[in-house]
Parts: structure tokens; sequence; C-alpha cells
């Protein structure tokens, strides 16, 4: 296998023999990902809040990457991992605009 590094994203990427493309996820990356919240801030549309997701970061590491390479094989992501929430925030603009927008 080759080894191809995401400089963007932390993720080691592996390519076999037969040219298909193996996204192996450690447990250390998402270690760092949870760590680098700022534990001030509200919590998001998951209901967790950062300052949870930082004192668990130890722990929630391996299942987490367990979780993310067995979806990774599959090929099959859960619906709640597809789904977004979008908020515009509006800087600068009459609510006269902003109610025709709406």
């Amino acid at each position: 296998m080759k080894h191809l590094c995401s400089w963007k994203t932390g993720y080691k990427l592996w390519v076999n023999q037969t040219d298909y493309l193996e996204v192996t996820i450690d447990e250390e990356t998402v270690k760092k990902k949870p760590l680098k919240l700022q534990e001030d801030k509200a919590q998001g549309p998951d209901n967790f809040h950062p300052a949870v997701l930082c004192n668990c970061a130890d722990t929630l590491s391996k299942p987490l990457s367990m979780i993310f390479n067995k979806s990774m094989q599959e090929g099959i992501l859960p619906e709640d991992w597809k789904s977004e929430t979008v908020c515009p925030i509006f800087k600068k603009v009459t609510r006269v605009i902003l109610a025709t927008i709406a």
C-alpha cells in the first residue's frame, strides 16, 4: 500500500494495489479535533457542549475512530451525518430588506 497524507484534514489515506482509496482515521486524529474546540462557546446542533467533548476526548477517540473507519469501509454514512443546519447571519442589513427575504 502507498501512503498519502491529506495536509488539510490530517487523515491518513492509503491506496492499495487495486487503486482503491482506503481512508483510515486514527485515534490521535479523532482526539485532536475536540481539543481544538473553544470551551466557552455554546453547544451546537448536536446538543453537546464543547467542554464535555474536550473533557471526554481521550475516552471517545477509540470508539469514534472505530465507527468512522467501519463507515468508510462499508461505504455507508448514517443519515444524521448527511444533514446540516445552516443559519444565515446578515450584517448591516435593514429590517425591511430582511422582511422581503423571509
